[in-house]
């Protein structure tokens, strides 16, 4: 190939190569600002004490991760000063304590503390549900609208890492079973 006609063919290949690179860039940009607004709406979710968080996937004490969990069944509701949490509904072959397959507690929260850090986008709330089993749950939020919520027995210690989406009350179709 001639010089020139490699010249010409690169300033017409330039414009194009540029063009997607700023196109990679604003994706990018709108990512992290749909990243950032999701993580807005779930902190004012939380802040104002209703929200319900449908559990998508679990990890296990040992480690080992379930995907696929029914989010209608696996959740913790937080109305005012009362939580419900509800877990490992569905994996068991016995109907368990709820009628679903596992444990459903429900009692007042107490013990609350709550942790952020603005500059990185990251929220962290404690606090205990009062009840028969009185289990701590512990829930992170890291800039965007999913949580981590860590449950943990008193006795028994670590029990799961759950994840899920924060929503506002009513939008989830949940399935309440027994309370323990």
């Amino acid at each position: 190939m001639k010089p020139g006609l490699i010249c010409i063919l690169l300033l017409l290949l330039f414009p194009v190569f540029m063009y997607a690179q700023e196109t990679r860039k604003e994706k990018k940009a709108r990512e992290k600002a749909e990243k950032l607004e999701q993580y807005e709406e779930a902190k004012a979710l939380i802040f104002d004490s209703l929200y319900v968080i449908p559990f998508e996937k679990v990890v296990s004490r040992s480690g080992q991760m379930y995907s696929g969990v029914r989010s209608k069944t696996n959740f913790l509701m937080v109305e005012g000063d009362v939580a419900t949490l509800q877990f490992r509904s569905g994996h068991v072959p016995w109907p368990g304590l709820n009628g679903l397959g596992g444990y459903t507690i429900k009692g007042n929260i107490i013990n609350m503390k709550v942790s952020e850090k603005e500059s990185k986008n990251k929220l962290f709330i404690t606090f205990t549900i009062t009840g028969n089993l009185r289990n701590m749950v512990s829930l992170s939020l890291y800039g965007s609208g999913e949580a981590a919520v860590d449950i943990d027995h008193p006795q028994a210690g670590r029990a799961e890492t759950l994840f899920g989406p924060v929503e506002p009350v009513g939008k989830s179709t949940i399935i309440e079973g027994i309370t323990f």
